[in-house]
C-alpha cells in the first residue's frame, strides 16, 4: 500500500477533471481522475511519479472500496 498525505486538490476543465498533487523532496506524486465519458460506469484514475521534473512512472490505479 502507499500512504500519501497533505496534497493539494485542483479541479481542471468544465467536464470535472480532478487531480491531486503530494510532494516529497525530489518526488512528486499526481494521481489523475479524468471523468471517462458519459456512458462509462466509472472514472478513471492513474498514478503518475516524477523525480526532478521528469516523469518516471504511470500506473492505472485501481480503486477499492
Amino acid at each position: 500500500d502507499l500512504v500519501i498525505l497533505n496534497g493539494e486538490e485542483v479541479h481542471e476543465g468544465t467536464l470535472g477533471s480532478t487531480f491531486w498533487t503530494f510532494a516529497n523532496n525530489n518526488w512528486k506524486y499526481t494521481i489523475l481522475n479524468q471523468e471517462a465519458c458519459e456512458n462509462c460506469d466509472q472514472d478513471s484514475y492513474e498514478l503518475l511519479l516524477e523525480e526532478n521534473g521528469i516523469e518516471k512512472s504511470r500506473v492505472v490505479l485501481t480503486l477499492s472500496k
